[in-house]
């Protein structure tokens, strides 16, 4: 077994250790894509895993129809003591070996536990920090190469099937994909494209998934000088980004960084903002692990990646960053794209700004 899995099951074998269990079966595709760092899934939309998986004191068994387990062992990373296969058209096999897995002393399934299995994904290892700032550049430059080909003229499908596009083209899994051009962009804080043309400028969003990793950025476009109306909202939503990066280190509460950027929102001249749309989060192995919200306790550590995602009437500023020793690391940025400096409490964060593109 790989060192880096070896690592993840000595986790979860030291969890179950703490808690008298004997063995859990993960189900979840978050769970088993962070044990294996591979795609788990055939539909991008669901939430449950195309194998199931126990891991006890000594062993770890899996267990997957006809279909996908060749594959799975291959191309996704799967590996295992026992590999049990079943015909696709007999699902009575499956829970057959699922109900003695439940049977063979005090085992327990993820969905049971999914605080604490966030809890235990949410720390990443040294080789998960590395696949998250891999995965973090393809994200980054997928967003920021939609930017360089969209035109005022484009409908937002057209821009979301760039960004798409250059998602796969990077290995990337697009698996949210926002586009709003002026108008929609002043209406709605998810904008899923529409046929609409963008016009003087856009929004562009992503969440991508690489080796499990999801990672989300935004990136903002202008075809002709933006009003001054535009300017200071850019500027007001970066400052609260900057704000929650700030803030963002170890021994903080989740709930304290959304307290931050509530305060900065006013004094930016934006009391109510925070209102219409969260704030982001602590992120992994879902596009929000947990949101920042008046009740989140969670306490962040080094290794912890979080992605804000601060919104004003039209703007968006978001990236993913990694706590690290040495402070905040923007994992999504590719040194591509125009940034400004953003000082708080006498540090620079460094925030993408609000491209005016030449034609």
């Amino acid at each position: 077994m790989a060192v880096a899995l070896q690592s993840r099951v000595d986790v979860l074998r030291a969890w179950l250790a703490d808690h008298g269990l004997d063995g859990i079966i993960l189900t979840a595709e978050a769970n088993v894509s962070w044990l294996f760092k591979g795609r788990f899934h055939v539909n991008l939309a669901t939430s449950s895993a195309n194998v199931q998986v126990l891991v006890t004191a000594h062993r770890v068994e899996a267990v997957c129809n006809n279909i996908e387990a060749s594959r799975l062992r291959q191309e996704e990373g799967l590996q295992c003591d026992a590999m049990y296969v079943y015909p696709w058209h007999d699902e009575s096999q499956r829970e057959a070996i699922l109900g003695r897995w439940r049977a063979a002393g005090r085992v327990t399934v993820d969905t049971d536990h999914a605080l604490a299995l966030r809890s235990l994904r949410a720390r990443m290892q040294a080789d998960e920090q590395a696949l998250l700032r891999e995965a973090g550049q393809r994200v980054g430059r997928a967003v920021e190469a939609a930017c360089r080909r969209i035109r005022p003229e484009d409908t937002e499908y057209m821009a979301a099937a760039e960004m798409a596009a250059a998602c796969y083209s990077l290995g990337v899994e697009p698996i949210v994909v926002l586009a709003a051009g002026e108008r929609r962009a002043a209406l709605w804080r998810h904008p899923l494209p529409t046929q609409e043309t963008l016009g003087r400028y856009a929004v562009l969003s992503v969440c991508g998934r690489r080796h499990g990793l999801v990672l989300s950025a935004t990136r903002m476009v202008a075809f002709a000088p933006p009003d001054d109306d535009l300017w200071h909202r850019h500027v007001a939503v970066t400052r609260v980004d900057a704000v929650m990066m700030d803030l963002s280190r170890p021994g903080v509460r989740l709930r304290d960084v959304f307290e931050a950027a509530r305060q900065a929102y006013a004094e930016q001249g934006f009391p109510n903002e925070w209102e219409h749309h969260h704030q982001g989060g602590l992120v992994g192995y879902e596009s929000r692990e947990l949101r920042a919200d008046p009740s989140a306790d969670l306490v962040l550590e080094t290794g912890h990646a979080l992605a804000w995602n601060p919104t004003i009437r039209g703007v968006k500023s978001e990236d993913t960053i990694l706590i690290t020793a040495d402070g905040v690391e923007v994992v999504t940025e590719t040194g591509e794209f125009p940034l400004r400096d953003v000082s708080v409490n006498g540090r620079i964060y460094r925030r993408p700004a609000l491209w005016v593109r030449q034609f």
